[in-house]
């Protein structure tokens, strides 16, 4: 099914798209190629180009920096290509930076102190019911 589906990626738009709800059918690789391409027809748009979205990120307050400059901003704009900037760190975004901000974030987002998830037996991270304990979620 997968190498079908590798072979002609616009089954997963069409009779097969109901496949990509059910876990462990479609692979990770047919699923990445979908949303690629879903997200390419939706930022070219005829006579509109996806913009730069720039983000400038203070290290040490990445997660409250990068919600308070993306929480407002349109899906148009996000669908566009980040560039991130720390702040008072030099440096040329051709994708590095950027690619050092998502792991960042995604530990700040994982770090125990913010309460926003916690790791469950089998390894992965779910929602913490704690979650409220922090005035600023």
């Amino acid at each position: 099914l997968n190498a079908l589906i590798q072979r002609t990626p616009h089954l997963l738009s069409q009779a097969f798209e109901p496949l990509l709800r059910l876990r462990g059918v479609v692979n990770f690789n047919n699923k990445r190629t979908h949303f690629q391409t879903r997200m390419r027809k939706l930022s070219m748009r005829p006579g509109q180009r996806p913009s730069s979205l720039r983000l400038n990120i203070r290290r040490q307050h990445v997660l409250q920096d990068s919600y308070h400059q993306l929480h407002l901003r349109t899906p148009q704009e996000m669908r566009g290509r980040m560039a991130v900037t720390f702040t008072g760190e030099e440096g040329v975004d051709a994708g590095g930076v950027t690619r050092e901000w998502y792991s960042v974030l995604m530990r700040s987002l994982l770090d125990v102190n913010f309460s926003l998830f916690e790791s469950s037996t089998d390894g992965t991270y779910q929602p913490s019911p704690n979650s409220a304990v922090n005035p600023d979620h």
